[in-house]
């Protein structure tokens, strides 16, 4: 014989094991009378934890979570101007011009939620020489973009004008952004 049949007839179940699944199914043993019914064991209950707020509206929720990062990425630093931003479609980006003065430290948050899997920033100066040159650029593929940041915020030298640039790259929904400084 095969191994192959080998194999086969030592996990074919036996004449009497074929009977006893079968009594079993049918109500009948192989030898004597199929075992008492055991009753299922009751399933539990669905326990569903009542939230603790209602959900928040898409841009409740964006500025929410920018409230959130900058206090760990901005700590100390203060808002210039308003947060901002809008519903984005995959690729679509919105802008605000800011001027960035000498003396004084910058950082730049995003945050995209929804449907929104990846956000950049970029800063994009407008003053010559340095016109239409980006000048800063959040790295990574992530929810939330950050130029600056808790690992020390961008000090500027001189008086700037800058487009902050945020672009929904992967997904789309609610993206808010802020400018810090110090």
């Amino acid at each position: 014989m095969s191994n192959h049949a080998n194999r086969r007839s030592q996990v074919a179940p036996t004449r009497c094991e074929l009977a006893l699944i079968a009594g079993v199914l049918a109500g009948a043993g192989c030898g004597g009378s199929p075992p008492p019914a055991t009753p299922a064991p009751p399933v539990p209950a669905l326990i569903v934890a009542a939230p603790d707020a209602a959900p928040l509206e898409p841009r409740a929720q964006a500025e929410a979570d920018l409230t959130a990062l900058a206090a760990t990425e901005a700590a100390g630093l203060t808002v210039n101007g308003e947060t901002f931003g809008g519903l984005l479609a995959e690729g679509e980006a919105f802008e605000r011009t800011v001027t960035l003065h000498p003396d004084r430290c910058y950082t730049a948050l995003a945050v995209g939620v929804g449907d929104v899997r990846a956000v950049e920033l970029y800063w994009i100066a407008l003053t010559p020489p340095l016109a239409n040159t980006v000048i800063g650029r959040s790295p990574g593929f992530a929810r939330t973009a950050i130029i600056g940041g808790a690992a020390g915020c961008v000090p500027m030298s001189a008086r700037i004008d800058v487009t902050l640039q945020v672009r929904a790259v992967a997904g789309a929904g609610q993206v808010r952004a802020a400018l810090y400084e110090q």
